[in-house]
């Protein structure tokens, strides 16, 4: 059961697999991201589920809900690691934020697109070096940090809405 689970970060590949979303012809009526919102809402309406996209950033549900947060293009030369870095990322931004505002009590959105930057930035730079190794230093993680904020303000990204 995920009642006791704040975040869970999936892979795109680990979300379909779990809601078995290729299994049914009837569910096709719904993009997979819709269908997922509400897999996991049903399941566990106060899990805030993070599915990562690879080079298309990753996606928040959470109340049937879907945010979208996207990020720089890279030519990777090794996804290993990428989802692990990822996480740390999305666990740093969450912790860095919420110490800097302690009058927030609860998770907010805030909060949560911090986290979801920092976790596409962190996945972006472990994409960059061939194989499995230690992360890069913070100024550097700190540089893509921008490049992916930038990238999310011009975009002003949208919920996916087109199946992938």
């Amino acid at each position: 059961a995920l009642f006791n689970i704040d975040f869970l970060i999936l892979s795109e590949v680990e979300a379909k697999g779990i809601t078995k979303y290729h299994d049914s012809a009837a569910i096709r009526k719904k993009t997979f991201f819709e269908y997922a919102a509400t897999y996991f809402h049903d399941k566990s309406p106060n899990t805030h589920v993070i599915i990562t996209l690879g080079s298309d950033g990753c996606v928040h549900l959470k109340n049937r809900a879907i945010d979208k947060v996207a990020t720089v293009k890279k030519e990777p030369i090794d996804p290993t690691g990428a989802g692990d870095a990822f996480a740390a990322g999305f666990v740093y931004g969450f912790l860095d934020y919420m110490s800097q505002n302690k009058d927030n009590c609860g998770i907010t959105s805030h909060a949560l697109k911090t986290s979801m930057l920092w976790g596409c930035a962190s996945g972006c730079c472990c994409v960059g070096i061939d194989g499995a190794s230690r992360p890069p230093e913070k100024k550097i993680i700190e540089q893509v940090l921008t490049g992916v904020q930038t990238v999310n303000e011009a975009e002003s990204v949208k919920p996916p809405s087109e199946e992938r």
